[in-house]
C-alpha cells in the first residue's frame, strides 16, 4: 500500500492557481457567450424592424396611404365635384370609397361615375393623349351625362364618350357649345351631328 502523499504549501498554491485559472476561463467563457446573444438579440430586433416595415401593413402600406390621400385631394375630390357624386377616394389597401359607401354599395349610376372619375384623374397623371369612356349611356339623366361632360372638358385631355341613343332626339350637341364634337353612327357609318342642321332638314 502505497505511503499517503502529504499536502505541502507549494502543492496548495498549484492548485489554487489551476482553479483561479479554470474560474477566469469560465468567466471569460460565459461573458463571451453573453456578448454573442447580446449581438444576437440587437440583431433579431433590427431585423424584426425591417420586417414589419416592409410588412404590408409597416411603412410601404403608410408611403402608400401617403401618396393615394394626396392623390385624392389633389386630383378625385375635385372631378368627384364636378361628376355630381361625393368625393372619391382610395384606401392603402385599394378599395374604392364614394364618400363613405364602399365601391360595390353604390348604384349602377354612381358607379360609372366613380369609374369616370379614376379614370379620368389617372390619365391626367399618366399624361395619357386620349380617354374613351363607354357606355355612358348608363348615366340616363341629363344632369348627370351633361355633369360627365363638363369633367372631360375640365380634365384638359381629348377623349371619346360613347353612349347609345335609340334616335338623334336629346342627342347633345357639343359642336354648339364648344365642348367638342357629336358623331352620330349607325349602319357602320359615322356622320357628324349638328341639332340646327337636324332641325333645318326636318
Amino acid at each position: 500500500m502505497p505511503a499517503p502523499v502529504e499536502a505541502s504549501p507549494e502543492t496548495d498554491k498549484v492548485e489554487a492557481a489551476r482553479a483561479a485559472v479554470n474560474e477566469a476561463r469560465a468567466r471569460l467563457a460565459a461573458k463571451e457567450t453573453h456578448t454573442r446573444a447580446h449581438v444576437l438579440n440587437k440583431q433579431i430586433g433590427d431585423n424584426l424592424v425591417i420586417i414589419e416595415m416592409l410588412s404590408e401593413s409597416g411603412l410601404r402600406k403608410e408611403k402608400l396611404a401617403l401618396l393615394l390621400e394626396s392623390f385624392a385631394s389633389s386630383f378625385l375630390h375635385p372631378t368627384s365635384e364636378v361628376l355630381g357624386i361625393p368625393p372619391v377616394t382610395l384606401t392603402a389597401d385599394m378599395a374604392v370609397i364614394c364618400g363613405t359607401t364602399p365601391y360595390r354599395m353604390l348604384s349602377r349610376s354612381e358607379q360609372y361615375r366613380v369609374r369616370a372619375c379614376l379614370q379620368l384623374c389617372i390619365a391626367r397623371v399618366e399624361g395619357a393623349g386620349i380617354v374613351v369612356l363607354d357606355d355612358a349611356e348608363v348615366l340616363v339623366s341629363g344632369k348627370h351625362r351633361g355633369q360627365l361632360l363638363q369633367a372631360v372638358v375640365a380634365n384638359g385631355i381629348p377623349a371619346v364618350v360613347c353612349m347609345a341613343y335609340k334616335n338623334q332626339e336629346g342627342l347633345p350637341d357639343l359642336a354648339a357649345t364648344g365642348q367638342g364634337l357629336t358623331y352620330w353612327v349607325e349602319n357602320n357609318t359615322a356622320q357628324p351631328y349638328s341639332a340646327a342642321a337636324t332641325q333645318s332638314a326636318a
